[in-house]
């Protein structure tokens, strides 16, 4: 059986993906901590918590860097502070988009994937009303619309 136009033509443009692309933004620094030191008190990982201060929503991110990270970024910034941060912006292998900061406040942050200490919490709420009475809230998880426009290294398609 011989396939036709349209399915070949379909099959390529599915498999098509932009290609990788950079952000700069500015984020805060909530907490700078030191996980783990050498036997000379040198830092050699170290967790820093970032809020998205530019980003409906204000979202976070924890990230875990290593030896050389956590050397430069003691001596870069301190909790309160916001700094600069560049974003890599790609398709992933579970096929769709994902995020990666790789600079933060001039330091290079290596990019460990199976990190469990590194995690994100992306959500867009606004309050849930019922007979025009708040009576909680609603959370969207995957980014969209205003945050997109904001901060668009958060668009996983």
């Amino acid at each position: 059986m011989r396939p036709t136009f349209p399915f070949v033509l379909s099959t390529l443009l599915a498999s098509c993906h932009s290609g990788p692309k950079t952000f700069d933004s500015n984020v805060t620094v909530e907490r700078l901590d030191v996980v783990h030191r050498d036997n000379m008190g040198a830092p050699v990982s170290t967790d820093v918590s970032l809020v998205w201060a530019s980003c409906v929503g204000a979202p976070r991110e924890r990230l875990r860097g290593g030896q050389a990270f956590s050397s430069c970024i003691g001596k870069q910034t301190a909790a309160g502070a916001t700094v600069p941060v560049k974003v890599l912006w790609e398709w992933d292998d579970h096929a769709h988009y994902d995020w990666h900061v790789i600079e933060l406040a001039g330091c290079k942050v290596e990019r460990v994937d199976d990190d469990d200490s590194s995690y994100d919490m992306v959500a867009e709420c606004r309050p849930a009303k019922e007979h025009d009475a708040v009576v909680g809230f609603h959370c969207d998880r995957t980014p969209e619309g205003e945050m997109i426009q904001q901060c668009p290294w958060f668009r996983r398609e």
